[in-house]
């Protein structure tokens, strides 16, 4: 099965993000949300048509969080909406 994920704009509400990590941030989002698709198999019939919006789960930050990990929480809420 292939899978075409595009998001268009991700919204981040109250998070601190300097303007230099977000391509890391980018990075792990992408990064992560291939490993979650790639690992855990999702029924066609939930994946169907456009999405316009889709509000995944809040997550927990911390002041110092790393793009990195971010990014991998971010992949995972988004990912949580999309399979629920």
């Amino acid at each position: 099965m292939r899978l075409n994920l595009h998001i268009e704009r991700l919204v981040l509400d109250g998070v601190p993000l300097e303007p230099h990590a977000a391509p890391l941030l980018e990075q792990a989002v992408r990064s992560e949300l291939m490993r979650l698709f790639a690992e855990q198999l999702v029924s066609p019939a939930s994946l169907g048509g456009a999405m316009p919006v889709l509000r995944g789960e809040g997550i927990r930050t911390e002041p110092a969080m790393n793009p990195s990990r971010l990014g991998g929480a971010i992949a995972q809420s988004v990912h949580g909406a999309i399979v629920k």
